[in-house]
């Protein structure tokens, strides 16, 4: 936060305490700043708000990240698994690169990969696979990963040209605090060829 919006983020806290009818230490703004600070001053607002017309005592850190919009992993997972099946109905046969969300890229490389992914019939993709994707998608979210698990899933069963797909998802980093927007096909594709 910069120094302005330390001082709107420590107005808000203190108007939000007056309006519970609670008796706040500067100590007190700084922990809910040091637990809020990565969140967008008008998400903060936003939540100091909403906190004030419907809270009856006087909400924790946790439940203001939460009225702030943002997702838990486990939101965040069945979001990307939503992507997937999408994705899939429409772009079965090219390659794909969730190029704002690479933990799903990984994710479906872990479990088999793009061409696995496709093939697998509804009733088994929807009960075990899901669960599997659900639990490592969780999983990969809390490590850094390499560049290798998170490249474009390619569609191998093509001989020649392999087109990747780029997909936007809407769960970048950025943009896990508010509501994910239907996944969108960037305009650019871009072909990837192979080398005999």
């Amino acid at each position: 936060m910069t120094p302005d919006e330390r001082t709107e983020f420590a107005i808000s806290i203190g108007a939000m305490a007056e309006a519970f009818h609670k008796k706040i230490t500067a100590d007190t703004i700084r922990a809910y700043g040091l637990v809020l600070e990565d969140l967008p001053i008008e998400a903060i607002e936003r939540a100091v708000f909403q906190a004030m017309r419907s809270c009856r005592f006087f909400p924790s850190p946790a439940e203001l990240r939460e009225m702030a919009g943002e997702i838990t992993p486990e939101q965040r997972a069945l979001r990307a698994w939503d992507v997937l099946l999408w994705t899939n109905n429409l772009h079965q046969a090219s390659g794909v690169d969730f190029c704002d969300d690479l933990v799903l890229n990984a994710t479906v490389r872990n479990l088999g990969g793009w061409v696995h992914f496709g093939r697998l019939k509804p009733a088994e993709r929807n009960k075990w696979y899901r669960k599997d994707f659900m639990q490592t998608y969780q999983a990969m979210m809390k490590y850094r990963l390499d560049p290798r698990q998170t490249a474009a899933l390619e569609n191998r069963e093509k001989e020649n040209d392999v087109y990747i797909k780029k997909i936007r998802t809407g769960l970048s980093q950025e943009q896990l605090r508010f509501p994910a927007e239907l996944p969108k096909l960037l305009e650019d594709v871009r072909p990837t060829f192979k080398k005999a």
